[in-house]
Parts: structure tokens; C-alpha cells; sequence
């Protein structure tokens, strides 16, 4: 067998051609690989797994695992070589196939957190049930006994969640007609709301976590999370030093994570003298390290910052300020800022400022607590307001949150 580059006509009326691979075959005929689909590389590979396939048919052989593993990565050569009855395959996808075609259509319109997420909940899913096994052969009542199984073992919200990944993967399955249909459409979730997990992480808790953090990054990189709010990974990792404006007193936070939203690229986020103060001290820091003014363009906080990669460092943290850890650590600063926010301005502009709808806000990171009960016991929900209060003192206090 051998590989052949051709030119073939793209339309018949056009001039403009298009390049082709051709693999002439033994037996005699050939199997053609569109030059839009396979690169040469790609080319060269299918090449020397079709040289393995004929060997394997004269001698008698079966075809060894790493020749199988390099079939099945390429499903598109796979389904030709099933047409031209090179190879005799079973009807149908397999779990494995169906998955990894869907990583690869997934892996550009998928933001990184949410693929690794996705990719743990599929390999669990495929370890557990078999990777060989048939898209079609995987029905209704398999799709139930393994729900039935998560929910002996996980969480309301974990299982639920693992659920709406499995059936992104059999939805998208049924798009491209690789399966039949999606076994697990008509199994319901539960919730993925657990208010037990939501915490408020109070004034005099973030000041000791302050004090007791090793760097000024870390410093700012905390006041960062828990008093604007930023989201741990992504937003934090794209903060640069043109976002903070020291003369109008503004954060710039830019949000891959909403990007897609019209208008979710970026917010503007009032710079609170909490955070000014470690912004300012974090820059002082860097342009005396440099000798210079620090660049616009240049990241504030290093690069590589993951959700996984911060969570050791801001442990050990809270072990040196002797605060035991709450659930969801990172999230519950951005609860904790949420509801002090929430509490001075009216819910749309709390979302706006942060980055969420009320509804969200509401759902998962709202609740209330002993401080909230402590208020109303002390100043009273029904009475009259307190008129003695200076209206300008209330004013000069929402002034910092004018973002107009």
C-alpha cells in the first residue's frame, strides 16, 4: 500500500483545486482522505495503520492494542475503513469513542476549568461502566442503575451535576448521530443549591487571614477575592495594572468566565479602601524590585494561578491565623462580598458590580445569619428611621460605590 497526493477539483465549474490523500491499496483500489480533514502527518499515520491492518489479514493475526488505540483515536478513518470492508466492527460508537470525539468538538468553545471538570466526571463515568462499551448498547435502564449508584455515594448537588455533564455528552451524541438517543433525558437532577455550604466570612476572621498571609501578593491577592469579589481562577489570573485606576478609584475586572454574555467581558468594581491600600503596596513593592514603574500590560498577581494550585498555600494560611477552614473556600469570599454588598445597595447593582444575576446571588450565596438577626433585634425592621442620622454621612458612604 501506498500514499498517494492528488489534486481533485473542488467544483466543476471552478479552476481551484483542493488536495487530496490517496491510499492505494493491496487488493487493488484505494481509499481517499479529503486534505480539509487530514493533515500530511495525519495522512502518513493512517497510512501505516492501513500497512497493519493488510499484514494482519495475509498472516492471520490480530491486530495489536496499540494499533486498535490508534484506530479508534482517529473515528473518522475508522468508519472509512468500515465502508471499504477493510475491518468488521461491531454497530456503533463506543463510550470511549463517543467521548473523546466529543473532547476534542468541545475543546475550543470550552473554558479550561469547565473542561478539566467535564473530563473528571467522563473518565469516572467510563471507568466505571467500560469504555468499550456500545453508545447504542447503553440504555435507559443502565442510565438509571448508575444514577441510582451516584446517589448512594454523593451529594444532592455532586450527583446532579455529574448528571448534567453525561447528558451534555449523549445530547451531543444525538446531534451528530453517533447514538440514538440520550438514555439519561428523562432521569431529573436535584438540586445543585446547598445552602449548609454557604458561609460568611466576617470583618474580624478576613483581618486575621490578612495578617497572617507570608506576602504582600498573597495580601492583595486575598482583599482581591474577598472584598471585590473576584472569581478564584479566572478572574484573578487576568487582572493587569492598566485595570487599576488609583485617580477615579476603579477596578477594571475582566471575566472569561462571562465573556460570552453580551457585556459579561469585563465589570467595573469600585476600588474600596481595603483594596486600594494592598494594590498600593503590591505596586510600590514590584517598582522597587524593578527600579522602575511597573508596566500597564504587566499581570498583577503571577501567572499560573489555578483554583488547585492556590487552595495549599491559602490553607496553610488560615492555619497560621487559627480559623478553621469553611466549605467552599474560595467561593464563600465571593458570598462574603456579595453580602456585604447586597446590603448597602439594591440587589441589580449588586449583580452588576459583581458580576451575577440577583436570582444567583440569591440561590447560592445569600443567607442569613447572626449579624443579620443582631441588626434587626437592635435597630428594629418596623419602626420609623433614625432621623438623627447626618444625610450627608449616609451619602459620603455610598459615594464609594457611585460607578457611573
Amino acid at each position: 500500500m501506498r500514499l498517494k497526493t492528488k489534486y481533485y477539483p473542488k467544483e466543476p465549474r471552478k479552476r481551484r483545486r483542493v488536495r487530496g490523500y490517496e491510499l492505494v491499496l493491496e487488493t487493488g483500489g484505494s481509499l481517499y482522505l479529503p486534505g480539509v480533514d487530514y493533515t500530511s502527518e495525519a495522512a502518513l499515520e493512517c497510512a501505516s495503520i492501513l500497512n497493519e491492518i493488510e499484514r494482519c489479514s495475509r498472516v492471520g493475526d490480530a491486530l495489536a492494542p496499540r494499533w486498535e488505540e490508534a484506530l479508534t483515536a482517529r473515528p473518522d478513518f475508522k468508519r472509512r475503513l468500515v465502508a471499504k470492508g477493510l475491518i468488521d466492527v461491531a454497530e456503533g460508537e463506543t463510550l470511549g469513542e463517543l467521548y473523546r470525539r466529543y473532547v476534542d468538538a468541545k475543546k475550543r468553545t470550552l473554558k479550561d476549568s469547565t473542561r478539566r471538570t467535564d473530563d473528571c466526571i467522563l473518565k469516572a463515568f467510563l471507568a466505571e461502566v467500560g469504555a468499550e462499551t456500545r453508545a447504542n448498547e447503553f440504555d435507559r435502564r443502565d442510565a438509571f442503575e448508575y444514577v441510582e449508584r451516584l446517589k448512594s455515594r454523593l451529594a444532592e448537588a455532586t450527583w446532579t451535576k455529574r448528571l448534567g455533564v453525561l447528558k451534555k455528552l449523549f445530547n451531543w451524541g444525538v446531534e451528530n448521530e453517533l447514538v440514538e438517543e440520550n438514555p439519561f433525558r428523562k432521569i431529573r437532577g436535584g438540586s445543585q443549591v446547598n445552602r449548609d455550604r454557604i458561609f460568611y466570612v466576617d470583618w474580624n476572621a478576613s483581618a486575621r487571614i490578612l495578617d497572617a498571609c507570608p506576602s504582600q501578593e498573597q495580601r492583595t491577592l486575598f482583599v482581591f477575592m474577598r472584598y471585590a469579589g473576584a472569581r478564584a481562577e479566572s478572574e484573578t489570573r487576568e487582572l493587569r495594572w492598566r485595570d487599576v485606576d488609583f485617580e477615579r478609584r476603579r477596578l477594571t475586572i475582566r471575566s472569561p468566565k462571562t465573556e460570552r454574555y453580551k457585556g459579561g467581558d469585563k465589570r467595573l468594581y469600585p476600588l474600596f479602601p481595603e483594596l486600594e491600600r494592598e494594590f498600593r503596596a503590591l505596586k510600590s513593592e514590584r517598582e522597587e524590585a524593578i527600579g522602575a514603574p511597573v508596566d500597564g500590560d504587566d499581570f498583577v498577581f503571577r501567572r499560573g494561578l489555578t483554583a488547585a494550585n492556590m487552595r495549599k498555600p491559602f490553607l496553610k494560611t488560615l492555619e497560621r491565623a487559627g480559623i478553621e477552614p469553611w466549605p467552599r473556600l474560595f467561593q464563600n469570599l465571593r458570598a462574603s462580598c456579595d453580602k456585604d454588598v447586597s446590603n448597602r445597595v439594591p440587589p441589580h447593582v449588586a449583580g452588576e458590580l459583581l458580576g451575577h444575576s440577583p436570582t444567583v446571588a440569591a440561590r447560592h450565596y445569600l443567607k442569613a445569619n447572626e449579624a443579620d438577626f443582631s441588626r434587626l433585634l437592635t435597630d428594629g425592621a418596623f419602626g420609623e428611621p433614625d432621623v438623627d442620622r447626618d444625610p450627608d454621612v449616609l451619602d459620603a458612604e455610598f459615594d464609594v460605590l457611585d460607578v457611573a
